[in-house]
């Protein structure tokens, strides 16, 4: 295969272009004679003569005309490549995918977008509901990182503990389990009628899991895919839900009102998965940085004794550097 450089590239349009090496040389900032070793070797490894050279003038020859437009472009399309980029490595430019719950999106990651939007207008951001297919996407490499439970990362994924919360009753603020504040037992619940987030989903699958406490709760009158469902199922008295503590303020307070249930206390944890071994884009970096700053500094996901979070900011964020 040709063995053709830039600068051989360079040396060749900066000569068809000024019809003078003296002048291709000046343009470049190259001694004449570099210039001239540089059009020898392309010359050599075309195998063609690119130019007629006289004491008076420069011409291309009929394979240096041919070559000129290619290799002007050539030259164009590697420009605007290494512009784009430097945009997307000053971020910009670039594009970031992020997957987790409904509960999530609407309480971290919309609010993280609006901060992406003030500092870095260019970086696009598409956030994705997709928790029961999460894994297989970042494996995939069709998203640059999700927020999942997940109790076994899988092979060619890594996760990075983001915090821990407190599975807790959600019901009306006129249902007789709110007329006091603190936790509740799960014996408390029994015989309630209950909501539930359906089959499939992270949370109904880590109370299935303890079957003595789904037990407690008996099974189902109505099931959502949506946490925002549930909420409007206890709103209109159909039931009482359990759910964890940061996907309860999705739909808090919208006349409703979370107690975090004991004996036993049921904890889910939250963790950033991102395929192993793989540098992340500065776009996704960025957002990750807007997410923790908007964790740490806002509250966004405070209750304490609810939900605690697992990480140190900066030593979090040095996983993904």
């Amino acid at each position: 295969m040709t063995n053709i450089t830039i600068k051989q590239l360079r040396a060749f349009a900066a000569v068809a272009q000024t019809h003078s090496f003296t002048r291709a040389a000046s343009r470049l900032n190259l001694t004449q004679s570099a210039l001239t070793i540089a059009i020898q070797q392309l010359e050599a490894e075309i195998g063609l003569k690119l130019f007629d050279r006289t004491t008076r003038s420069v011409r291309l020859t009929n394979s240096g005309s041919f070559f000129q437009p290619v290799a002007e472009q050539m030259l164009t399309q590697l420009s605007r490549a290494l512009e784009d980029l430097n945009a997307v490595a000053g971020r910009e430019r670039g594009t970031v995918v992020v997957a987790a719950s409904a509960s999530f999106l609407c309480s971290v990651l919309a609010p993280t977008v609006a901060r992406m939007r003030d500092r870095f207008p260019g970086i696009d951001v598409k956030l994705l509901n997709t928790p029961d297919n999460l894994v297989k996407r970042v494996l995939e490499e069709q998203i640059d990182f999700g927020i999942t439970n997940v109790s076994t990362v899988p092979y060619g994924l890594e996760g990075f503990a983001l915090l821990e919360d407190v599975f807790g009753l959600v019901c009306r603020a006129d249902h007789p389990l709110a007329a006091e504040d603190g936790p509740l037992a799960w014996r408390d619940l029994a015989g309630q009628p209950f909501v539930s987030l359906a089959v499939g989903t992270q949370t109904r699958e880590i109370l299935d899991a303890h079957e003595d406490l789904a037990g407690i709760l008996g099974p189902p009158v109505c099931e959502a895919s949506s946490i925002f469902a549930v909420g409007a199922l206890i709103r209109e008295r159909l039931g009482i839900a359990v759910v964890p503590a940061q996907v309860a303020q999705a739909i808090l307070p919208e006349g409703l009102i979370y107690r975090p249930l004991c004996a036993p206390e049921l904890r889910r944890g939250l963790s950033v998965v991102r395929r192993r071994n793989r540098s992340m884009s500065p776009a996704a970096l960025e957002f990750l940085r807007c997410m923790m700053d908007l964790i740490f500094t806002t509250g966004i996901v405070n209750a304490p004794g609810r939900i605690d979070i697992r990480a140190d900011r900066e030593s979090f964020l040095q996983n993904f550097v």
